[in-house]
């Protein structure tokens, strides 16, 4: 229709060169509109691009219409009216460019930000783009006439010839041009000139290969033309470790045959964010050569959505010994120590992997350089098909030949463990355990342990309400206590009373690490030597941190314990000091003072830190919001800021966190003893079952049976402090068997089971000369009176006494499963108050514990800024922390830390090595998040 009308103008006018011209222009710029090709030409490039119309003199389609037809414009929908409500065509764009940038994987994963110097067209500052000097015109160009177009002959094919308009090459389209004279002196009448400038870009986490960055208008600038863009293409350059697939990542990693067919738990990857990853493999599966496993929510950033990511793959290559290695093996040294269980993973004895893995090649270390973050992750085995595709349904073991696991494969395995576990040529020795106070009986067991420590100084009874080491175990520190002489700072008896006289609180310093302006950290030393503490100071947490932060380390006696004691004996007066209030006020005190070579160190100028586990765990927690002024942040690990008469959650926490078919053969064995015990000619028999034959009192009898749940508590992420007496009680009690008959009562297994162990590692201990009363008997006071001498035991005691409580009967609801006997109530484990410390001249320990004395002071509530709360979820003291089901559950943040040891024990953060890599994974997490805060803390105060 357009075409028919102007055409139409044409004919009627046939001398009119204006009518014919613009009948050219019409039919190209038609074409140009109506060929989507040309058009989406024309809006990228321009008039001059490819597809464009160089003959119309740079003029819009849209404007030739617009001026045809009275303001209508053509659309994909036809004409359009233009106007207000039309589109208004600015000036054309100019053309683009491309610059190629070489990227590699780390920056397509971290992002990046690039600068470049580039050298671009821009319009002339001085002629602003006339061309010409002021006061001057352009004259029209000779060669085109003025109208920026020339007409050329073109060959068309078969020999002929047809006519071309082309732009004038003189005026470059322009049809004016100025004279030589009249030209800018700057541009040289080109209108525009050549500029360094200088670009950014930042490629941003998730780019993919060949993405494009568009800098919009960032093109050479042309008068009246709108710049083109610049555009940069990325070039993934190959990576030498990783491979690359959507977000997907996957490497390969060497491990040595110990780490294929033992496991292994180390560094084996630097990301590409330089973060370590660190896997747990999972002991009894053998990883052979292309075995593969992911860890989900590792590979690359999605673009535009960096929290999301893909997944890792990790393929493994098995580095096989040489044929030497195997020829020194003997096959036939031992006796086989591994089985197969249905699942087909292969189990073997500690034991005998610790002899197994010094017979095998030395398994790898961490990558190397060491990186200074490290991430424990959680992997799934994987096919490495689904590579690429992040198929999430992935997370089943299966084998690469979809055999059954127990055809051949499966026996060449059992084969292969046999040969190697027969190898093995010793067998490590058992640790000793820790003991329950349970009242009397506790302090009976405690001291039957002690005769056992003069043999062995490595054991440790520990009472179960004070999580320590007896003095006289402090032999086995000598070595540490010659590195770290001991120093004393005189204290007041009575903070209150100055005059009563002075005692010398015993302390040990750490300055290896320390660097002038550098924080303090003290470690209180609780219920307990204070020697016993040194490896803390040496390899645990104190040197943890302080080789973080360049600090200072103290370990700091409690009153009454170690050589740290104010008096002679321990009798209900003399112990009358031993409360909260002067034990505080002691570390107070010795904060206000501290001076070190000379160098005043004292809390008023330092930010001091101070750690306590346990009990001193509470009096950290305590002393970060009694004194604020000196006690810049603390750290209180299972602390106990709860304190209860009555505790029996200690034994609900172990009976919800441990192996429940072993839990639950305990309850059915304690409720059928009993049952046996309500029968009275049936005491005795049963008593004889497990050793106790003349044991007077029934609740000493069952008090008795409490002994092995001392050794949850007892376990240790470190062999060296641990003990695998509650693996071995639990095997026992649940081994099975036919049961026993005395009398007309049949007495099922697991009392016939936990009998036997009663016997062979309780009864055991009482010596010759001894009686099971003198040993186990409960109800002669003077066994705990007539004891005067400073002992931890006493002094801890006469703090659960007067105020902590903590005494651990049967839960009283009669529906609860129990792991104790019924018969041990409060009232039997809270006697020994009344029998070890009768009224005084000056003190009388109270009917109960003043608990309020210590919940007042926040009780599960206690939080403050710098305060961090460290627990571990099997921790039987659980329930008396700010970790407690009884306690409002409250968030983890830096400054007001709140973490939780999956599977953690007591107090498990204090331990640590002297190689720190070689701590289980989720030990050194939580000491790398404890270092992580406490930086951040001192960044906070100025000091870091």
């Amino acid at each position: 229709m357009s075409q028919e009308c102007s055409s139409n103008d044409a004919l009627q006018n046939p001398n009119d060169e204006t009518a014919a011209q613009k009948f050219q222009e019409l039919a190209e710029a038609y074409e140009v509109i109506v060929d989507p090709e040309s058009r989406e030409a024309y809006d990228n490039f321009g008039s001059d691009g490819p597809g464009g119309m160089g003959g119309m003199g740079g003029m819009d389609p849209d404007d030739i219409f617009a001026e045809l037809f009275g303001g209508m414009r053509f659309g994909p929908g036809g004409p359009m009216p233009g106007g207000p409500g039309g589109r208004k065509r600015g000036p054309r764009k100019g053309e683009s460019s491309t610059i190629p940038y070489d990227v590699t994987l780390e920056d397509l994963y971290n992002g990046k930000e690039a600068h470049f110097n580039i050298e671009k067209g821009v319009v002339c500052g001085v002629c602003k783009g006339f061309g010409g000097r002021p006061n001057t015109k352009p004259k029209p160009c000779s060669k085109c006439e003025g109208k920026g177009i020339t007409v050329i002959q073109r060959s068309v094919g078969r020999g002929q010839v047809g006519l071309s308009q082309v732009i004038c090459p003189d005026c470059s389209g322009e049809g004016m041009k100025f004279k030589d004279k009249d030209r800018c002196k700057k541009c040289k009448g080109e209108k525009t000139v050549k500029e360094k400038k200088r670009v950014d870009i930042y490629i941003e986490k998730g780019m993919t290969d060949k993405q494009k960055i568009v800098l919009h208008g960032e093109g050479d600038q042309e008068p009246d033309v709108e710049p083109g863009d610049l555009i940069f293409i990325l070039n993934q350059e190959k990576h030498p470790n990783f491979e690359r697939a959507g977000s997907d990542l996957m490497t390969s990693v060497h491990i040595t045959l110990s780490e294929a067919l033992l496991g292994f738990s180390r560094i084996l990857i630097t990301h590409l964010d330089g973060r370590g990853i660190h896997v747990d493999s999972e002991q009894g599966r053998i990883l052979k050569t292309g075995d593969a496993i992911v860890v989900r929510g590792e590979g690359m950033p999605t673009h535009k959505h960096p929290d999301q990511k893909g997944d890792l793959y990790v393929r493994f290559e098995v580095d096989m010994p040489s044929d030497d290695w195997l020829r020194g093996l003997d096959v036939k040294a031992c006796a086989l120590g591994a089985s197969l269980d249905p699942s087909g993973l292969i189990l073997i004895d500690t034991r005998v992997l610790q002899s197994l893995e010094q017979l095998l090649p030395p398994k790898k270390p961490d990558v190397s350089p060491r990186p200074e973050v490290v991430d424990e992750v959680e992997y799934e085995k994987a096919d490495i098909e689904d590579f690429g595709a992040n198929d999430e349904n992935s997370d089943h073991w299966t084998d690469d030949d979809g055999s059954d696991e127990d055809g051949p494969n499966m026996e060449c395995r059992q084969q292969l463990i046999e040969a190697l576990c027969c190898a093995s040529l010793a067998i490590a020795a058992t640790p000793s355990h820790d003991l329950l106070h349970l009242g009397g009986q506790g302090i009976n067991l405690w001291r039957l342990q002690d005769r056992i420590r003069a043999v062995d100084l490595r054991s440790g009874p520990k009472l179960a309400v004070q999580p320590q080491i007896n003095d006289s175990q402090t032999s086995r520190l000598l070595p540490l206590e010659k590195k770290y002489p001991a120093s004393y700072f005189e204290q007041p008896i009575d903070h209150n009373d100055t005059a009563i006289g002075t005692f010398k609180q015993r302390y040990w310093v750490d300055d290896r690490f320390y660097e002038p302006g550098g924080p303090v950290f003290v470690v209180d030393g609780g219920e307990t030597s204070g020697a016993d503490r040194l490896p803390f100071l040496d390899h645990g947490i104190l040197a943890i941190l302080s080789n973080a932060t360049g600090g200072l380390s103290i370990v700091l006696e409690h009153r009454y314990y170690g050589e740290s004691t104010p008096v002679d004996e321990f009798t209900t007066d003399s112990l009358r000091w031993l409360t909260n209030e002067q034990a505080l006020e002691d570390s107070a005190r010795f904060m206000r003072n501290f001076n070190y070579s000379g160098i005043d160190l004292s809390a008023t100028n330092t930010p001091w830190i101070y750690y306590g586990g346990s009990y001193a765990g509470a009096r950290a927690a305590h002393m970060r919001v009694l004194y604020p002024d000196l006690v810049y942040g603390a750290i209180a690990s299972s602390a106990v800021t709860h304190a209860a008469i009555d505790y029996s959650d200690y034994f609900e926490v172990i009976r919800r966190t441990n192996n429940q078919t072993c839990v639950e053969h305990i309850v059915s064995a304690v409720a059928t003893i009993d049952r046996i015990l309500d029968i009275p000619l049936m005491s005795n028999p049963l008593k004889a079952l497990f050793g106790l034959q003349g044991l007077k009192h029934d609740d000493d009898f069952v008090s008795v049976l409490v002994e092995p749940l001392g050794a949850v508590q007892a376990q240790n992420w470190d062999p060296v402090e641990s003990t695998d007496s509650w693996k071995r009680f639990c095997e026992t009690v649940s081994s099975g068997g036919a049961g026993r008959q005395i009398g007309l009562v049949k007495i099922p297994a697991e009392v016939v089971n936990y009998a036997n162990w009663i016997r062979k590692e309780v009864v055991s201990l009482c010596p010759e000369g001894m009686t099971v009363e003198d040993c186990f008997g409960t109800y002669d006071d003077s066994k705990f009176r007539d004891d005067t001498s400073p002992s931890s035991w006493k002094a801890w005691t006469f703090q659960v006494c007067n105020t902590w409580g903590y005494f651990m009967p049967a839960p009283s609801d009669p529906e609860q499963p129990s792991l104790l006997s019924r018969r041990i109530t409060l009232e039997y484990t809270s006697k020994i108050c009344a029998q070890t410390f009768p009224p005084g001249k000056h003190h009388r320990v109270p009917p109960l514990p003043r608990v309020e004395e210590v919940n007042r002071l926040g009780d599960y509530a206690l939080e403050s800024d710098r305060l961090a709360f460290i627990d571990g979820t099997n921790d039987p003291w659980l329930a008396a922390t700010p970790h407690s089901w009884h306690a409002v559950p409250r968030k983890d943040a830096l400054i007001r830390p709140f973490k939780l040891i999956r599977g953690g024990v007591h107090h498990w953060d204090q331990n640590g090595l002297e190689e720190g890599w070689r701590e289980p994974g989720y030990i050194r997490k939580i000491h790398r998040e404890e270092v992580a805060f406490v930086r951040e803390w001192l960044r906070d105060y100025g000091r870091v």
